[in-house]
């Protein structure tokens, strides 16, 4: 990046991230994880320029447009982490369901019946 990050470039990358964040919330609600995948691996690298380019850029450059911005991605990034929150919380619960039920049939399994053995002792 180096000392040219532009205040284009901010508003470029934020509104791309926005987008970004707002397809893969998206994604999550049609439950199509791989499009998930690919959409954040396609926002890591702008992440990384945001990341880099706002400790280099002026804040005064920073305006009340670019702050709502940042303020939507917040939100929407929220909104995602609560619903994979919500899915790895039911994904627990029927791991722990499925759990029981394997207990639960195991338990139910019949032992073989041994008959008893008699042993011939002779002196």
């Amino acid at each position: 990046m180096g000392k040219n990050y532009t205040k284009e470039q901010l508003v470029q990358d934020l509104t791309k991230w926005r987008s970004i964040s707002e397809q893969e919330l998206d994604a999550l609600k049609q439950k199509d994880l791989s499009k998930l995948n690919t959409l954040i691996d396609e926002s890591a690298p702008i992440q990384m320029a945001l990341n880099q380019g706002l400790s280099e850029i002026d804040p005064a450059h920073i305006n009340n447009n670019d702050i709502k911005i940042m303020k939507k991605i917040q939100n929407v990034q929220e909104i995602i982490i609560k619903e994979v929150q919500t899915g790895a919380s039911l994904l627990k619960k029927r791991i722990q369901k499925l759990r029981q039920n394997k207990t639960s049939l195991k338990g139910y399994k019949r032992q073989r019946l041994t008959t008893p053995r008699f042993l011939n002792k002779t002196s």
